[in-house]
């Protein structure tokens, strides 16, 4: 008998390969993918506007990956689970990649986040590793990458979900989507409104062209542009006007240089001489000169006991 959950993953994720009757199925659980088997459903639509938006054919999407997103902040990431004995050494667990910052998809930061943690724990291990067991302040650098990750890639790009308007008011952009698409139901499916919409689009997306050419080859052009957009839904192109562009201030800023904890500073010579510029120089033959009349000033008479 088939099962069929909406969520089949709740405590294991897991990819849901298709099958030969174009079904998301699950091998771990035996279960389907329910939105595609749903007609009119909206998460569904959602998908394949966004494989037309992107020019993917349905029949090439060959698997849906559904997971549970946990969007908690870690206070540490690193942990002994045993202490070493006479026999044994010790073990200790590390939290990388999604397991250590979970983050939401839309700005885009899981890849990044996960390379770096795991970079940075290998570069901890070949320095700190030297036939002993290992000791917690052995991954006090580690834990200070980890924690600037986590501030840079979780705590700091939510606000890609989010907007501020005039007011100081912060409100999801999802918030935002849902109210301006209820203010213009009726006018939404227009060919009025929908070429308004295409045109907006195309202001934002010239202004975007005209940013990268300098950097970027091989851009498409307007008429290109023009007939991609022409392939989207008038909702989607509604959704794509009102969430408007990233706000890149927010998002942007200095990024996490893994490299700044695992510098090698250049050994120095313990019997170098130093190097004397003017003022130094200056300063040594004044401490010569005191040197000097300290060991070949005459020695006072030694004090006569009282009689």
């Amino acid at each position: 008998m088939r099962r069929v959950f909406e969520e089949c993953v709740a405590a294991n994720p897991c990819m849901m390969g298709r099958t030969g009757d174009g079904d998301f199925h699950c091998s771990t659980h035996g279960t389907l993918f329910l939105p595609a088997l749903i007609k009119g459903s909206a998460l569904w639509r959602r998908v394949q506007e966004g494989l037309v938006m992107f020019g993917v054919a349905e029949h090439n999407l060959s698997a849906v990956t559904a997971f549970r997103l946990d969007m908690v902040q870690r206070p540490r990431f690193t942990a002994r689970l045993h202490a070493p004995t006479s026999t044994t050494p010790g073990t200790y667990g590390f939290l990388l990649g999604d397991a250590a910052n979970a983050i939401h998809f839309w700005p885009g930061r899981g890849l990044n986040s996960g390379l770096a943690s795991a970079i940075s724990l290998a570069r901890t291990l070949s320095q700190v590793w030297r036939g002993r067991p290992f000791r917690d302040a052995d991954f006090i650098r580690h834990e200070a990458a980890m924690a600037m990750l986590q501030y840079r890639h979780k705590s700091r790009a939510w606000q890609a979900m989010v907007t501020t308007d005039e007011n100081g008011v912060t409100r999801a952009i999802k918030d935002n989507i849902a109210k301006g698409c209820a203010t213009t139901p009726a006018a939404s499916g227009s060919d009025a409104q929908v070429a308004a919409d295409i045109d907006t689009l195309m202001d934002r997306l010239g202004a975007i062209r005209g940013r990268l050419s300098q950097r970027v080859s091989g851009l498409p052009d307007d008429a290109a542009l023009r007939a991609h957009l022409g392939r989207l839904s008038a909702e989607t192109l509604r959704v794509l006007v009102i969430s408007e562009a990233w706000d890149t201030v927010v998002m942007g800023g200095e990024e996490v240089d893994i490299d700044i904890f695992y510098r090698e500073e250049p050994a120095s010579a313990p019997d170098a001489e130093p190097v004397w510029g003017p003022r130094l120089a200056s300063e040594r033959e004044q401490h010569t000169r005191l040197i000097s009349r300290s060991t070949t000033r005459t020695p006072r008479p030694a004090a006569q006991a009282p009689r």
